[in-house]
């Protein structure tokens, strides 16, 4: 719960999960995808989306990683893949490929080099917190919004000055940074901690212990809740720059919207990080507080006119958002500490698979009605 060698940790969590921010910003370059490809909303997004899934779906290939091969080496390897997704993404934009080429690069590769970072950055925390878990989580998740909030003017600037092809190279030489930051990470593999229980650790595939997770009746109840929280949230994210622009609202704002969204989504990581160390008791009860104002955000967002409107929308889906992204880890704990690594990452997989689910229901409404509103009365309800 404390010392040089554990906060050191949350630091570099911190720093790492700040690359999880283009998930939240990358919906900024979604205009211009549909303009340069000549796509529609749905088909533009899926890049979006492909990106979102492999971020979090592959999160169980992540944990059978990392007890095989460590925190460190499997968030490095992570790293490369995704600069090479983002160095491949920005070639095949310059060279005019078609958009499959861009949903396989700035999608599949970059989303699976983010899930390899994602999973270690958040896991590692509880290898040396447990009284101040929720602080120390919300710290270190605090990155995700802060990351959103640098890279939305980051990628707005670049799009807007250079195009979509120079601002995804550039995108790959700023994630090359997270090498060195994955080096504060242990090394060895996670099956020689020996607190960690023995046969879980040495069965590579991880096989039998997602079969016992699927037994037990409040893991799948859990899990279920999950992916419908989800659903919702996921399409606050995807398509906020995208309704804000369909308003009329000026480029130039679009970046604060999104940074609202993002300096908000930060203080709850960490507020309501440190909320749950004081009343872990009652962490399903605030985070179920936290779930209902989400929902019923989304569902009047389009009711919020103009930059006012949409900014108010920014500061509580933010707050919601980041509350409940911080008490999954410990919700996940509470339930079931001894498969902590393999249920978080069951978790992931439900949250990326919501990335496809929510642009094929809202994005299809968009497409078939002209209309936002709608689409997002659906994602609240």
């Amino acid at each position: 719960d404390g010392g040089l060698k554990a906060w050191s940790v949350v630091a570099a969590s911190f720093m790492i999960l700040n690359f999880d921010g283009i998930v939240f910003s990358f919906g900024i370059l979604l205009p211009t995808i549909a303009q340069q490809f000549n796509a529609g909303r749905e088909e533009a997004a899926l890049t979006h989306a492909i990106m979102t899934f492999t971020t979090y779906g592959f999160a169980p290939v992540a944990a059978v990683l990392i007890t095989r091969f460590g925190h460190m080496a499997v968030t490095q390897a992570g790293a490369i893949i995704a600069v090479a997704g983002h160095l491949s993404g920005g070639v095949s934009a310059e060279a005019a490929c078609p958009i499959y080429v861009l949903h396989f690069t700035s999608g599949f590769m970059a989303g699976f080099g983010l899930s390899l970072m994602y999973l270690a950055a958040n896991e590692i925390i509880c290898k040396y917190f447990d009284k101040n878990l929720g602080l120390a989580l919300g710290i270190a998740l605090s990155g995700c919004a802060t990351g959103a909030v640098v890279l939305s003017e980051v990628v707005y600037q670049l799009n807007a000055n250079m195009g979509l092809g120079p601002t995804l190279l550039l995108l790959g030489v700023i994630f090359s940074t997270a090498v060195f930051f994955a080096a504060f990470f242990d090394s060895p593999p996670s099956n020689e901690d020996p607190n960690l229980n023995v046969e879980k650790a040495t069965i590579c595939t991880g096989l039998k212990v997602y079969c016992s997770i699927f037994k037990d009746s409040k893991i799948i109840l859990f899990l279920l809740a999950h992916f419908l929280v989800t659903i919702a949230s996921r399409t606050g994210f995807i398509y906020a720059a995208d309704y804000a622009q369909h308003i009329n609202i000026e480029g130039k704002f679009i970046p604060i919207i999104i940074s609202t969204t993002g300096i908000f989504n930060c203080l709850g990581r960490i507020i309501f990080g440190a909320l749950l160390d004081k009343f872990r008791e009652k962490a399903f009860m605030l985070t179920t507080t936290a779930l209902f104002i989400q929902a019923g955000v989304l569902g009047a967002s389009t009711y919020m006119p103009g930059l006012t409107g949409q900014l108010v929308f920014a500061v509580l889906f933010g707050l919601s958002f980041g509350c409940y992204s911080s008490s999954r880890m410990v919700l996940t704990k509470r339930i079931c500490e001894d498969s902590l690594r393999e249920i978080f990452g069951l978790l992931m997989f439900f949250n990326g698979l919501t990335a496809f689910l929510s642009p094929e229901i809202v994005g299809r409404i968009i497409d078939a009605t002209g209309s936002y509103r709608l689409g997002f009365l659906v994602a609240g309800a």
